[in-house]
């Protein structure tokens, strides 16, 4: 975090070594991720009840927050110092 910011929240008051935008694609790739793992519980259970339409439709929402945490992935990586930086 390098600045004052509006936002309330604890993170965006406290110094993370993070600029802002930084930080919140980290968070964005931590909140798509825990989202597949939870969509794919969900298909599960459907599937174990028998609802097709419901797996279908959990492994729909897994698969487009793979593609976020395929994006924001490749943006972190851009966006990260290197270890030579340091």
């Amino acid at each position: 975090m390098t600045g004052p910011s509006a936002d309330s929240s604890p993170a965006k008051r406290t110094e993370t070594g993070l600029p802002n935008h930084v930080y919140d694609l980290v968070v964005l790739l931590q909140q798509a991720s825990e989202d597949v793992v939870r969509y794919e519980a969900f298909a599960e259970d459907a599937r174990l009840a028998g609802d097709d339409e419901m797996v279908d439709w959990c492994k729909e929402l897994a698969d487009s927050d793979r593609e976020i945490v395929a994006r924001a992935s490749r943006m972190l990586a851009l966006r990260l110092p290197t270890a030579a930086e340091d």
